[in-house]
């Protein structure tokens, strides 16, 4: 397969895809050094399923992995306020028996379905902690 590439200096979509039968580097890359502000339709990258009913709009397979560091790895390290991961429900449309998260651990007999970690002296209260649950209409 040739490789394609295609750069722009301008303030436009820039996309990158190489495959070379690798086992051990990237297939896809998005790379952009600007600062970047953008938010919703305009993040980085962007997955828009405007007509999606009941399908889903993306999905990582990694069926045949069995020691990774994370199947899908989010790093913010420079994170100061805001969240790594914003999921966002159905608010009221919500049905019931709906989940915004569901962690579906199959006929698991060991491990951990959901592991808080934190290597510094956390000194969070009630709303700021490791794992805060809030109903505020409740």
């Amino acid at each position: 397969m040739q490789v394609k590439t295609i750069t722009s200096s301008a303030n436009s979509d820039t996309v990158v895809i190489t495959n070379n039968s690798v086992t051990s580097n990237n297939i896809f890359i998005a790379i952009g050094s600007g600062v970047h502000t953008g938010t919703g339709a305009n993040s980085f990258a962007n997955i828009t399923a405007s007509g999606l009913t009941t399908g889903t709009a993306f999905t990582v397979i990694a069926n045949v992995a069995t020691t990774s560091i994370g199947v899908v790895d989010i790093s913010a390290t420079g994170l100061t306020s805001g969240s790594a991961l914003l999921v966002t429900g159905g608010g009221a449309n919500q049905s019931a028996g709906a989940k915004v998260i569901e962690v579906a651990m199959g006929a698991s007999t060991t491990g951990a379905g959901v592991s808080i970690t934190t290597s510094g002296i956390h000194a969070g209260t009630t709303t700021n902690s490791l794992l805060a649950i809030n109903a505020t209409s409740a």
